[in-house]
């Protein structure tokens, strides 16, 4: 063994009711930590998290540390020079203005005290923009100018690069693909009827993005709309939120909204609360179709399988999902309610091929990752 490598996962965490957040977690951490074990290295992990907590960071076989990220500069750039190496995601999809300017401004911070850590920074597979504001891409842009190579899981995100950024980008796909699946799979209930699985965002169910060209009502009324086309076509359907907070905590908080819906709708059930992505996964393996408004709960589900309706609110799903042959989205921004029902009524009548790309899409995927699992690998062996 030739020593302990420290890792600083920067805008990653192990630790957020967030379980696409924690799925890119936990996939970076594995990919990480696999080119240590061929390096004959070990791997000591340090999540730097908003708010360390109960955390699934046991779903990792290397040891892992959570520590408290600061807005001190001067506090967060003593604590990333702490480590070897670090390994920056963005929350996947966060360099961006989608989500307002306070998230945006904080995660740059961040990534301002990773480049004047003098560490060297790995910028792991993630969307970069949309940006309505000329300024927050020039920021984004200046950042990443004065990185190596930067990862892409999406060919879209080169539409927001400078050309100087855009000539070190290589398009990759998301780390999530290649998350495990370990825990208690789906099953029919005692009617025996196929399985539909739902996940109701509840940021867009309670018009939390500001940036979405349909209101929370557009989105409520159709989520209703998709219960009875999935109860008309023979399905039981169960809800499953992939934001996992406390009931009545937050807007974006998937599981408030799935208990209230399951309250008002007998027709509705609700999955467990999963304690971790993985967990999740193993859920969604045993549908029979899915539909979703999380990126990665519908990742889950093409991964393992299930054919899936994406319904979308960003670009990012379209982005993931073409380049692996998968053509099972809807974008809500541009589709009319009706619209969105059709494509949803002709993707129950083409579950089998629906089937055939999504496991298509996965091997896709992981040979895709295969450039970024190699460059990590390379860093790896260079990193003392």
């Amino acid at each position: 063994m030739k020593g302990t490598l420290t890792v600083g996962l920067l805008n990653h965490s192990f630790c957020s009711s967030n379980l696409g957040v924690g799925a890119l977690a936990i996939a970076d951490a594995q990919i990480i930590d696999a080119a240590c074990h061929a390096s004959g290295r070990r791997l000591k992990i340090v999540s730097f998290e908003a708010v360390p907590r109960r955390s699934y960071a046991n779903c990792v076989d290397a040891e892992v540390v959570l520590e408290k990220s600061s807005l001190n500069p001067v506090t967060m750039i003593r604590k990333l020079r702490r480590c070897d190496l670090l390994v920056g995601i963005t929350a996947g999809d966060s360099l961006s203005d989608l989500y307002g300017s306070r998230i945006f401004l904080v995660l740059m911070l961040l990534n301002v005290c990773a480049l004047l850590s003098r560490r060297r920074m790995v910028f792991a597979p993630q969307t970069v923009g949309p940006f309505r504001n000329p300024v927050w891409r020039w920021a984004a842009n200046g950042f990443m100018a004065r990185l190596g190579v930067v990862f892409l899981r999406d060919a879209r995100s080169r539409e927001c690069l400078s050309p100087r950024v855009q000539a070190r980008a290589i398009t990759a796909t998301d780390v999530a693909f290649t998350l495990p699946a370990v825990g208690t799979p789906a099953r029919r209930g005692p009617s025996g009827r196929p399985l539909a699985g739902l996940n109701v965002s509840g940021l867009l169910y309670h018009d939390g993005l500001a940036s979405s060209a349909n209101s929370g009502a557009d989105y409520r009324e159709l989520c209703r709309d998709v219960v009875d086309c999935l109860v008309e076509r023979g399905f039981d359907v169960v809800l499953v939120p992939h934001v996992i907070g406390d009931y009545g905590v937050g807007v974006d908080n998937d599981w408030t909204t799935a208990v209230d819906l399951c309250q008002a709708d007998p027709r509705l059930t609700l999955s467990p609360r999963f304690e971790n992505p993985v967990e999740a996964k193993a859920f969604i393996s045993g549908l029979d179709f899915f539909v979703g408004s999380r990126m990665h709960a519908t990742i889950a589900a093409v991964s393992s399988g299930v054919p899936t309706l994406a319904l979308a609110y960003s670009r990012k799903f379209a982005g993931v999902f073409e380049p692996l042959g998968y053509t099972g989205t809807v974008d809500l921004n541009v589709a009319s309610r009706s619209e969105v029902l059709d494509r949803l009524r002709g993707a129950l009548s083409a579950t089998d091929q629906l089937r055939r790309e999504a496991v298509h899409a996965q091997e896709t995927a992981e040979a895709n990752l295969i450039v970024y699992e190699e460059f990590v690998a390379d860093v790896v062996r260079r990193t003392k």
